[in-house]
């Protein structure tokens, strides 16, 4: 088979068991914040992460918070009022406790906090997030537990209240990350479902990426879970650019 010729015929939806409490409660009023966050400081550096930030923040008014701002504290500052959240970050998932599982931010200037987000923080966040996308690796991943499911970091956010979330599968790529977000905002902002603007970034980076970076590992680990109804109803990408301002915190 042709290394590029993949199919996408039929939409998946995943749902995590615990959504099924409160999956049909939505509310398409118009955004009011987009609330992308990165951070290159711990691990690896992430050195996509930022122009992944800057890419997506074109579509839609944001504030948004890399290098050394993007920080625990300021993040649990600003979740509350954000409908959308963008987490570009290293994750750490441990299988064997997943309520430590975590996301690293950068290091608080005054040391008092932590920079770990860990999985049981997550749980007591009251979330009302119409999107959270997980652009980190493993979200998707925990331990299995029966008659519970996949205790992941996804999870949490979902038991959270956030009603849509993008995960990740496996470790994804950084760079071809980067490129998959731009192109599924670009569609989010024009009114596509979730799932259906997931897939059509899929298309799009297939059909214009070399044949080893058309592999699955690179595009097929991130996923749809829960509500995949549009995020916004009302505003084009156009109109946003137009309309809007871009305020950048960094």
């Amino acid at each position: 088979m042709h290394p590029k010729r993949y199919y996408f015929t039929y939409l998946i939806l995943y749902i995590e068991v615990i959504a099924l409490l409160f999956f049909f409660k939505m509310d398409y009023s118009s955004i009011s914040e987009y609330l992308p966050f990165n951070n290159t400081q711990h691990f690896i550096p992430l050195n996509w992460s930022s122009h992944e930030v800057q890419d997506i923040s074109k579509y839609c008014p944001c504030k948004t918070f890399t290098g050394n701002s993007a920080t625990k504290s300021q993040f649990k500052y600003e979740y509350r009022n954000a409908d959308i959240i963008h987490l570009a970050a290293h994750a750490e998932i441990d299988l064997n406790r997943p309520v430590y599982s975590r996301f690293i931010f950068a290091r608080e200037a005054d040391r008092t906090e932590s920079s770990c987000l860990h999985a049981y923080e997550i749980l007591s966040m009251p979330l009302d997030a119409q999107m959270v996308v997980l652009s980190a690796c493993n979200t998707g991943r925990g331990k299995f537990i029966e008659g519970e499911g996949m205790m992941s970091l996804a999870r949490c956010f979902y038991q959270a209240g956030c009603r849509g979330l993008i995960t990740s599968l496996w470790d994804i790529d950084d760079k071809s990350t980067s490129q998959l977000m731009d192109l599924f905002y670009h569609s989010i902002f024009n009114g596509q479902t979730k799932d259906g603007a997931l897939r059509e970034a899929k298309l799009k980076f297939i059909a214009n990426t070399d044949n080893i970076h058309a592999a699955p590992y690179f595009w097929a680990g991130l996923v749809n879970v829960g509500d995949s109804s549009p995020v916004r109803r009302s505003l084009s990408a156009k109109d946003c650019m137009e309309n809007c301002t871009i305020k950048p915190f960094r």
